[in-house]
C-alpha cells in the first residue's frame, strides 16, 4: 500500500511538539491530521472508522490532554468498537500507565522523550503490522469459505473446538472442599475459552492460592491458563514464596508468547500454623477481605510487573494476621469493570472495588459457596448480563 493511503492522526496538546512530530511524520511520506485535544480525536476517530476511503489509519496520541485523556481516549474507542490502532506516548518509567494501556489493548507505545527515527521506525511498523493483519484476515475468510464447502473438515474442527471448551471447563473445575482452607468459585467466561484461572495448592503449612487474568478469550489464552496450571501445581513442592514461581511463570510466557501474551496475577500464601497471609501482585487488582467480626478491609494496591511483558520483573508482598472465619476474595478485572451504560450522562458507569465490597457486606451472612455465587450473579445482574471482559471471583474462608 502506498505511503499516501497510511493516515496518521496525530493528538498532542504541545503545539511545539505537535508541529515538530507532523512535519516528521509528513516527511516520511504519510498523511497527517492535526488535533490539540482528546476529544477533537474522538470526533475525527468516529468520522475515520465510519468513512470506507481505503486508507489505513494510526492514532498517535499523548497521554496527558485536555477534556480527554490518552488513556481515556483509548478505553473509549475500545467501548465504541473502533478498529484503529494506536501509538502512545507516555511519561518515561510510568509502569502503573503502561499496565492500564496494555489491560486497553494498546500494545504500542514509546517513552518520553520521543526520538524522531523511533518514531518513525514504530509507525512503519504498526502500519507494516496492520496490512499483514488485514492480509491474515484475508485469508482466514477464505479459508472459512472453504471450510464450510466442506462437511467433513467443518465437523472435525467443531469437535476439536467443543474438546477445547471441555478441556478449558475442566481446567477451572476446582471443587469447595478438597483443601485446607474453605473455597468456593465463580467463573463466567467472555467466551466458551477464556483466559481467567484460579486455583488451590495445599502446603504443608497450608495452601497456595493463585487467580491469573491472561489477556485474550482464545485457545491461544487458554494454552497459556494450561501453563500456569501446570506450574502452579509443583508450587507446593518448589516455589516457597508466590515471587520465585512469578518469576519462572515469567520466562516461560516471555519465552512462549513474545510478548503477545501478558498475564496479570495475585498469590496469596496463606500459613494456617503461623494463622498469617501473604499475598504477592503481578499487576493484579487487591484482595478483599471480610474479617470474622463482619469488617471490611481492601488490601493495598501492590505494585508489580505484568507478566509476560518483561525480561526481568520486580514485585511487592504484603503479609497480614488472619483468624479463623475471615474471608478472602480473589478476583480479576472483569468484576469491578462489569459496567452499565447510563443514558442520561452517555457513560459506562463500573461495579468498582467499592462495589464489589458492598455486594461482600450485603452477602456475608451465607456460606462460603452460596456467598461467592450470590456475588457472581450480582455482577452479571450489575451489567445487565452483558459482559466484555471474562469475570472470575474465588473466595476462601480460614478455618
Amino acid at each position: 500500500m502506498d505511503d499516501d493511503k497510511k493516515h496518521v492522526l496525530l493528538a498532542e496538546d504541545n503545539e511545539i511538539t505537535r508541529m515538530a512530530f507532523a512535519e516528521l511524520i509528513r516527511d516520511a511520506g504519510y498523511r497527517v491530521t492535526e488535533v490539540s485535544n482528546g476529544r477533537q480525536a474522538l470526533e475525527r476517530l468516529q468520522y475515520f472508522s465510519e468513512n470506507v476511503s481505503g486508507e489505513l489509519y494510526l492514532l498517535v496520541t499523548d497521554m496527558e490532554m485536555p477534556y480527554i485523556t490518552g488513556v481515556e481516549l483509548i478505553e473509549e474507542m475500545k467501548r465504541l468498537g473502533i478498529d484503529i490502532p494506536v501509538l502512545a506516548v507516555t511519561a518515561y518509567g510510568d509502569k502503573n500507565m503502561v499496565v492500564r494501556l496494555m489491560r486497553s489493548g494498546c500494545r504500542d507505545y514509546l517513552e518520553k522523550p520521543v526520538d524522531g527515527l523511533a518514531l518513525l521506525n514504530a509507525i512503519d511498523h504498526i502500519f507494516e503490522r496492520r496490512i499483514e493483519e488485514r492480509r491474515t484476515a484475508e485469508k482466514t475468510r477464505e479459508h472459512i469459505l472453504e471450510t464450510e464447502s466442506c462437511l467433513a473438515d467443518l465437523e472435525k474442527v467443531r469437535n476439536e473446538v467443543n474438546a477445547a471448551v471441555q478441556s478449558y471447563k475442566n481446567l477451572m473445575d476446582m471443587g469447595n472442599s478438597a483443601y485446607k482452607v474453605h473455597s468456593a468459585c465463580y467463573s463466567r467466561p467472555l467466551f466458551p475459552i477464556g483466559g481467567d484461572f484460579a486455583d488451590i495448592a495445599d502446603t504443608p503449612e497450608g495452601c497456595h492460592v493463585l487467580v491469573a487474568d491472561v489477556s485474550g478469550h482464545d485457545m491461544g489464552a487458554s494454552f497459556h491458563t494450561v501453563l500456569i496450571k501446570s506450574l502452579f501445581n509443583e508450587s507446593g513442592r518448589i516455589f516457597g514464596r508466590g515471587e520465585d514461581f512469578f518469576s519462572r511463570l515469567n520466562r516461560h510466557l516471555v519465552t512462549y508468547s513474545k510478548t503477545e501474551r501478558m498475564a496479570t496475577a495475585v498469590f496469596l500464601n496463606v500459613n494456617l500454623d503461623k494463622m498469617s497471609c501473604e499475598a504477592i501482585s503481578a499487576g493484579h487488582p487487591p484482595y478483599i477481605r471480610m474479617k470474622k467480626n463482619r469488617e471490611i478491609e481492601i488490601g493495598p494496591e501492590l505494585s508489580g510487573d505484568v507478566l509476560g511483558v518483561l525480561d526481568s520483573v520486580e514485585f511487592d508482598a504484603h503479609s497480614f494476621p488472619v483468624e479463623s472465619g475471615d474471608r478472602i476474595f480473589l478476583y480479576t478485572d472483569g468484576v469491578v469493570n462489569a459496567g452499565r451504560f447510563i443514558e442520561s450522562s452517555g457513560k459506562t458507569q463500573r461495579l468498582s472495588k467499592k462495589g464489589l465490597e458492598a455486594l461482600i457486606r450485603k452477602y456475608g451472612e451465607n456460606d462460603i459457596v452460596t456467598m461467592t455465587d450470590l456475588i457472581g450473579e450480582a455482577v452479571l445482574r450489575y451489567s445487565g448480563y452483558v459482559l466484555d471482559d471474562d469475570v472470575l471471583l474465588l473466595g476462601i474462608e480460614i478455618p
